[in-house]
């Protein structure tokens, strides 16, 4: 296995991680690997779906764990294909349940290269952003049918790694915006607030809001540090 890319600690104590690639020359899947906390290989399930032949290389993962699922994407980091792949796995014994492709939208690519998976408060519902900026909600993830619906789209390209905070859904959106949407209702985001970040000579971070009182809201805002 190589090209290890995310980690989570389960409750057990144990890591589960996500690996890109079987082998270095990148020719084969890699796949879910459990770990214990002294790094030895518990049990490892590969990403092949007989039902699906299309392109993916694990890559970002959520837990679910009250629905005993695994939610993983498909971005390949060394731009060897392009998926539009998700992967929904059962958290008890990492079986492959199933294998979703992202719908493309109007755009006729917002499905494309799924990258980041986020875990709502209410502990069921994922959202996935995808490097060409379409974001989509899956549901259903405790039955034989998930589905995944695009929600919002960006319309940007190269978008990646979101931040969840709360209610609100962080993205950076190139070449020069970060856009905040309120999900407190998953199904129809809203935008809240977006930021045109267009000077070349500053870097851009984010951080809280964190205002005390009922008025302001805990909404992570952008801000600029001169370089």
């Amino acid at each position: 296995m190589s090209h290890p890319h995310s980690f989570v600690r389960l409750s057990s104590g144990n890591i589960l991680a996500t690996f890109q690639h079987r082998r270095h020359d990148g020719a084969a899947a890699g796949g879910l690997v459990e770990f214990s906390p002294s790094g030895e290989m518990i049990r490892y399930s590969p990403p092949a779906d007989a039902h699906h032949s299309g392109f993916v290389r694990p890559y970002s993962l959520a837990i679910i764990s009250s629905l005993n699922r695994v939610v993983t994407t498909g971005h390949d980091m060394h731009q060897q294909g392009t998926t539009r792949a998700v992967q929904v796995w059962r958290l008890s014994d990492l079986e492959l349940l199933e294998t979703i492709e992202l719908p493309n939208g109007p755009r006729g690519l917002e499905g494309t290269e799924s990258g980041e998976a986020r875990v709502l408060s209410d502990g069921k519902t994922v959202l996935v952003a995808t490097y060409r900026c379409g974001l989509f909600r899956l549901s259903a993830l405790e039955t034989d049918s998930p589905r995944a619906d695009l929600v919002y789209d960006f319309k940007g390209d190269d978008c990646a790694l979101p931040v969840l905070f709360d209610s609100f859904w962080v993205q950076t959106v190139p070449p020069h915006s970060v856009v905040t949407l309120d999900i407190s209702r998953p199904a129809l985001p809203r935008e809240s607030h977006a930021s045109s970040l267009v000077p070349e000579n500053r870097r851009t971070g984010l951080r809280a809001n964190r205002k005390g009182g009922a008025s302001p809201s805990r909404e992570p805002v952008p801000f600029w540090v001169e370089s």
